[in-house]
């Protein structure tokens, strides 16, 4: 993409979204990986945010907030490959706190954009009717 070719000439799972990945890599090489490592963070801290919410106890809480940065994937998939799926992982959580906020129009805007980065997002839509933590 970077080298002018046209995406969509071979079968690839990137929406048109994931173009704007490429404007920032042109600001700055590193600049994608530090917004997927953002994303990741921002994720992971939800993700004990919930379940400090849901009553877990402290040495889980701390357990979580040790594993999730600490985890082999976000350091070799997301800050070495620079791989995108953090990125969307993270925005569909975004999405689902949303929904189980009833905030619906931001939840669907939000997955949309997920969608639009890369395509597998889709596959959770018909999971949101029904999913709610307690």
């Amino acid at each position: 993409m970077m080298a002018g070719d046209d995406p969509w000439v071979t079968g690839n799972a990137y929406g048109p979204a994931y173009n704007l990945i490429a404007v920032a890599y042109s600001l700055h090489t590193l600049l994608p990986k530090l917004i997927f490592a953002f994303a990741w963070i921002a994720g992971s801290w939800h993700l004990v945010r919930e379940l400090a919410r849901l009553y877990i106890g402290v040495p889980w809480q701390i357990f979580w907030l040790v594993a999730l940065p600490l985890n082999p994937l976000f350091w070799v998939q997301v800050l070495g490959y620079g791989s995108v799926d953090g990125l969307i992982a993270s925005i569909c959580l975004l999405a689902i706190a949303s929904h189980q906020s009833s905030r619906y129009s931001i939840a669907g805007s939000v997955l949309a954009l997920a969608v639009l980065l890369k395509f597998y997002p889709i596959v959770i839509v018909p999971f949101l009717d029904g999913y709610r933590i307690n």
